[in-house]
């Protein structure tokens, strides 16, 4: 007996679910997002430049630089590992931030998804230039609205993941 043909194809990016917890929370400063996230990353965007920097042990080592000058040109900064992230960001000379921690459990679907890292935060991980390729791994909540449509209503960074296998751009 011949196994039956399925025309239904997995998903791409299959759904799954976890409970997750919103505060809205601002700070400028570098130091209270690495305290928050213990061991992670910190990506953060200025007017004139982007920094990635890993957190340790709930510490960040600053390039002089960036010490003076935090809250003058913060854009973006985003401190995050697997667990949780804070994502502060300027809007019309007001800072804002957010705060996202998730368990295990039920209630908030999400996607995950992989970027691949070039440029200035590719280089600042050190990886050679034909080395392997390194992805940004993000979590995409789904909400639906009063019609029922389902959509991502928010974005967290979860890690940064190296790629095994060599590929050619």
């Amino acid at each position: 007996m011949k196994a039956a043909i399925s025309f239904q194809p997995e998903p791409a990016y299959p759904i799954r679910d976890c409970q997750s917890k919103v505060d809205f929370e601002a700070t400028t400063s570098l130091e209270d997002l690495a305290r928050y996230i213990g061991t992670g990353h910190l990506v953060l965007w200025q007017f004139h430049r982007v920094f990635y920097l890993p957190i340790k042990t709930g510490s960040i080592e600053l390039p002089p630089s960036v010490k003076t000058d935090q809250e003058r040109f913060l854009v973006r900064a985003r401190a995050f590992n697997e667990d949780k992230e804070w994502h502060i960001w300027r809007h019309k000379d007001k800072i804002h931030g957010r705060q996202r921690k998730d368990s295990s459990g039920q209630g908030d679907p999400f996607v995950e998804a992989d970027m691949k890292l070039r440029g200035v935060i590719y280089t600042q991980l050190g990886v050679p230039e034909n080395g392997p390729v390194v992805r940004l791994k993000t979590r995409s909540y789904i909400q639906h609205n009063t019609y029922f449509q389902a959509g991502y209503f928010d974005q967290r960074l979860v890690s940064v993941v190296p790629e095994i296998k060599e590929e050619k751009l």
